[in-house]
């Protein structure tokens, strides 16, 4: 079972520059960019955090029960694996060498095996004993990241936007149909 992603280096840049959501709000720069700066964060976390993809190139740290999870990763897309450590059955902590695994997969379905020849050590049966560190994202800027994705990310900001003003008690609002369907080719199954 897969634990909740931690990210522990941040993207450098956002998938959609200040100046594209300006456009998209049809709003001229000035009073409110730091409010468009922080919805332009705010909704590059929610698309990833919807579809467990990350935009843009950053570090995270995915941790697992068991090495039968790692044959799925539960983000991506991954273009290297930084390392694997794991807890053996006494409680110890060991890194294991680059090469004893191997990254394999495409587009959003990524997964680290065994290389030929090695088997997976024992590890500690509990929730988090194996923890690989990754680079993820489609790259260091928006370049690369799915049109749709960044569509979903200017619908969200246009309803944030909109409704700056209106406080909201109890209830969040709600993610609309088209960003829904948007991020739907893009979810990676987080079983």
């Amino acid at each position: 079972m897969w634990l909740s992603p931690i990210v522990t280096a941040e993207p450098a840049a956002e998938p959609v520059s200040r100046a594209e959501a300006l456009a998209f709000l049809r709003v001229t720069a000035g009073a409110d960019d730091a409010q468009v700066d922080q919805f332009i964060t705010d909704a590059r976390q929610h698309v990833e955090r919807v579809t467990g993809s990350r935009l843009i190139t950053q570090t995270v740290e995915l941790r697992a029960g068991s090495f039968a999870d790692l044959s799925r990763l539960p983000t991506g897309p991954i273009s290297a694996v930084a390392s694997i450590s794991y807890q053996d059955p006494q409680g110890n902590i060991t890194a294991l060498a680059s090469d004893q695994y191997e990254l394999f997969g495409a587009g959003l379905d990524f997964g680290i095996r065994a290389k030929v020849g090695v088997s997976w050590p024992s590890a500690r049966a509990v929730d988090g004993s194996i923890v690989v560190t990754a680079t993820a994202g489609y790259g260091d800027d928006g370049s690369k990241v799915p049109a749709p994705l960044k569509r979903a990310m200017l619908f969200l900001m246009s309803q944030w936007y909109d409704n700056r003003g209106i406080v909201v008690e109890r209830q969040p609002f709600e993610v609309p149909h088209t960003v829904m369907d948007l991020l739907t080719n893009f979810r990676i199954n987080r079983s």
